[in-house]
C-alpha cells in the first residue's frame, strides 16, 4: 500500500531497492521541485498583483497554499540526495524487524505487533488524506457549477472560486478556469502524496525504531540468574556461621558476556540508526515544524469566517494539519520515553553476581543507556510533544493577533 501510494512521485525508493522506475516517475524527481518553484513563484505573482484588489482572507488563502508549496519543495527534493536512498535501503534489507524474524520469540513477537499497527494505521492515514485532498478541491468546483461556470451560458461577471491562486503573464486563472482546475486537482494530488507520503513511511520507520527498543527490553528481562549456590562456613565466638552466596560459575560467565555483547551491539544498532534518521530527515522535519506555526494559525483564521464553503475546504486541512503534527510528535516522543525505560531494564539485570569482566561492560551499557534517543530537528530540537506544544500556543497566539487585524 506505502509503495503505490508513494510511487508516482517518486517518494518510494525503488532506485535503491533495485526496483526498475518507470520514466514518468524519473521525469517527476528531475522537475518536480521545478514544478514547485514555478508555482510558488506564480502564487506571489498573484499577491502582488491582486493584494488591493481581494480581501483578507483570500490573502489567507495563497499564503496557505504558498507555505504548502515550500513544504512539497522540501519533501520532493529529498529523494533526489543520495543519502534519501541509501538510508531507506538500510531500513528495508538491514534495520525492518522482519529481517531478524529468526532471531528468537521476541522479534517474531514485536515484529507481527509492529506489522499490525503498521497495517491499520497506513489504511487510516491513506482514507483520510485522499478525503481531505477531495474536499480542499471539491467546494470550489461545486461552487462553479452553481455559479454556471461550465456551461455556455456563463455570466462574464460570475466569480470563480479555485483552489490554489496564481497567476502569470500572459495567463489569468479566469480565462482559462477548466485547464486551471485541472490543473489545480493535478498540483493538490501531487502535494498531499509528497507530504503525507514521506510522513507515513517516518511514521513507519518510527514504529520500527520503537519495535527494535520493545525487543531489547524483552531481551534484558530475559537474562538468566545463576543457578549455583555457594556456603561458607564461618567460626566466630564459637559460632558457626553459614553464609549462602549465589553468583555465575566460568561457564555461566562466558554466556551472560554474549548476551551482554548482544544487547550493547543492538543498542548501539538502534542509537546509530536514529542518528542516520536525524540527519537526513532533520533539516525537512524543521521545515515542517515552521510550516505547522505559521500555517495552523492562517488555517484557523480562514475557518473563523464560519461559512459553509471556508469549512468544507479548509476544515478538513486544519484537521489533517493539526493530526499529523500530533500524531508525528506523540508517536516521535514515544522513542524517547522507550529509551528511557531501557536505563530500568538494564539496572535491573543481575550485574551483582557477574564478574568483574561483566561488570565492567555492564557498567559501560548503564552509561550508554542513560542518553535519551531523540529524533531532532537538525541535531538541535527533538521532535516530540514539548515542540508541538510550543508550535499549538504559538500558533494560536498569531491565530488571534491576526483575527483583530481583520476585525479592525
Amino acid at each position: 500500500m506505502v509503495r503505490l501510494f508513494s510511487y508516482p512521485f517518486g517518494i518510494w525508493p525503488g532506485n535503491m531497492l533495485d526496483e526498475k522506475m518507470p520514466n514518468f516517475v524519473k521525469y517527476f524527481l528531475k522537475h518536480g521541485p521545478i514544478q514547485a518553484v514555478i508555482v510558488f513563484c506564480g502564487e506571489i505573482n498573484y499577491l502582488v498583483r491582486r493584494h488591493k484588489e481581494v480581501d483578507f482572507f483570500t490573502i489567507g488563502d495563497v499564503c496557505i497554499t504558498s507555505c504548502l508549496t515550500v513544504l512539497t519543495f522540501a519533501r520532493v527534493i529529498l529523494p533526489n540526495f543520495k543519502s534519501y536512498g541509501i538510508i531507506w535501503q538500510k531500513f528495508f534489507k538491514t534495520f525492518h524487524l522482519r529481517n531478524f524474524k529468526n532471531n528468537g520469540y521476541n522479534y517474531k513477537n514485536i515484529c507481527l505487533k509492529m506489522d499490525t499497527v503498521s497495517h491499520y494505521f497506513t489504511v487510516l492515514m491513506i482514507i483520510c488524506t485522499m478525503i481531505g485532498m477531495v474536499l480542499f478541491n471539491l467546494s470550489p468546483i461545486c461552487n462553479n457549477v452553481v455559479n454556471g461556470a461550465y456551461t455556455k451560458r456563463r455570466d462574464e461577471n460570475t466569480t470563480l472560486r479555485f483552489s490554489v491562486l496564481y497567476e502569470y503573464p500572459g495567463f489569468k486563472p479566469e480565462d482559462h478556469f477548466i485547464i486551471t482546475t485541472i490543473l489545480n486537482f493535478y498540483f493538490s494530488y501531487a502535494c498531499t502524496i509528497c507530504i503525507c507520503a514521506i510522513d507515513l513511511m517516518l511514521v513507519l520507520m518510527v514504529f520500527q525504531i520503537i519495535g527494535h527498543i520493545e525487543v531489547l527490553r524483552r531481551n534484558l528481562d530475559d537474562f538468566p540468574l545463576p543457578r549455583d549456590v555457594i556456603i561458607f562456613d564461618i567460626e566466630s565466638n564459637n559460632r558457626r556461621l553459614e553464609i549462602s552466596f549465589e553468583s555465575f560459575n566460568a561457564r555461566e560467565n562466558d554466556l551472560i558476556h554474549n548476551h551482554l555483547k548482544d544487547s550493547v551491539n543492538h543498542h548501539r544498532f538502534i542509537v546509530n540508526f536514529v542518528s542516520e534518521m536525524s540527519s537526513v530527515f532533520g533539516p525537512m522535519m524543521g521545515i515542517n515544524y515552521l510550516y505547522q506555526l505559521v500555517g495552523c494559525c492562517l488555517l484557523l483564521l480562514e475557518c473563523s469566517q464560519l461559512d459553509t464553503q471556508a469549512l468544507a475546504r479548509f476544515g478538513p486541512l486544519t484537521l489533517i494539519s493539526v493530526a499529523q503534527l500530533v500524531e508525528i510528535s506523540v508517536i516521535f516522543e514515544v522513542v524517547g520515553s522507550m529509551s528511557e525505560k531501557l536505563i530500568d531494564n538494564v539496572y535491573s539485570l543481575p550485574w551483582q553476581y557477574m564478574n568483574m569482566k561483566n561488570q565492567r561492560t555492564m557498567f559501560i551499557f548503564f552509561s550508554n543507556v542513560q542518553r535519551t534517543m531523540h529524533v531532532t530537528c537538525m541535531g538541535v530540537t527533538p521532535i516530540g510533544v514539548q515542540s508541538m506544544a510550543a508550535i499549538l500556543k504559538t500558533s494560536f497566539s498569531y491565530f488571534t493577533f491576526l483575527r483583530s487585524m481583520d476585525t479592525q
